[in-house]
């Protein structure tokens, strides 16, 4: 679980680095035809939603393999 809670760590800064640039590009001037804040802004949504999901998976298997080790002590 340690190996999993550091590649969530990675997709977590990720994330917020595609935010950033978000807000970078939000306050650039609109260029025709560029769809990047729509397209992101969408990604993020979805993604942000995932990830939650997935951390709280993450959390239940860590409290689950915590019973299971406390079981065996």
């Amino acid at each position: 679980l340690i190996e999993l809670e550091k590649e969530f760590n990675g997709l977590r800064s990720g994330l917020k680095c595609v935010e950033n640039e978000l807000e970078y590009q939000k306050s650039q001037p609109v260029q025709s035809g560029d769809k990047f804040v729509s397209v992101v802004s969408q990604f993020i949504t979805v993604a942000s939603f995932s990830f939650s999901d997935a951390e709280d998976l993450l959390l239940e298997a860590k409290e689950l393999s915590l019973r299971a080790i406390a079981a065996y002590e």
